[in-house]
């Protein structure tokens, strides 16, 4: 029995340059199998390397994870620039202008971040939250709970970097007398 396509033709039909891809792509295809596996592994064996990179260097001990994604970074930019040449010197610093462009924004929001937390570091507020958090629950695990509870409300409303930096000088295990807890019931 043949299966409906109705649903999948109508769907296709309605994108206007759908049938036009599908001839790229279908065109492609054909390409790749008629050069073989062979020839496309040697045209991308430099692009192929560097997974190796990146892997290598951590589990060698070269890099940290994040000194392996900046060399990758920089390894990329060498292979797309001299080796495959699909990037130029203007699309070289067009990226570099689209990427100040997105990360100043963030930076900004963790600098705001930092500061905000240093600042309730100072007027010691995790060890206010700490008493009143202990005053109102005596149980480490309902303690925890809580933390949880708040952490899920704060990773729905602030962006990953600076809800870490906002919470956790707030959370720290010795205020709550968890720490020495954590290490005996993990053991």
């Amino acid at each position: 029995m043949e299966p409906d396509t109705s649903f999948f033709d109508g769907r296709v039909k309605k994108h206007a340059g759908a049938a036009k891809h599908r001839e790229k792509l279908d065109s492609y295809c054909r390409e790749l199998r008629k050069n073989g596996l062979w020839h496309i592994f040697l045209n991308s064996f430099w692009a192929l390397l560097t997974p190796v990179i990146i892997l290598g260097g951590i589990y060698g001990g070269i890099t940290t994870p994040t000194e392996a994604a900046c060399v990758s970074v920089v390894y990329a930019l060498i292979v797309c620039c001299f080796v495959y040449k699909t990037m130029t010197l203007k699309d070289v610093v067009a990226t570099f202008k689209e990427a100040v462009v997105t990360y100043a924004p963030i930076t900004f929001i963790l600098a705001g971040a930092m500061a905000f937390g240093r600042v309730l570091t100072i007027m010691q507020a995790p060890q206010t939250i700490a008493v009143a958090v202990t005053g109102i629950v005596s149980s480490k695990v309902a303690i925890l709970i809580i933390i949880n509870l708040f952490l899920l409300v704060v990773g729905m409303v602030i962006d990953t970097s600076p809800a870490i930096l906002l919470s956790s000088p707030l959370f720290f295990c010795r205020s709550y007398g968890l720490s020495a807890w954590i290490r005996r019931t993990s053991a």
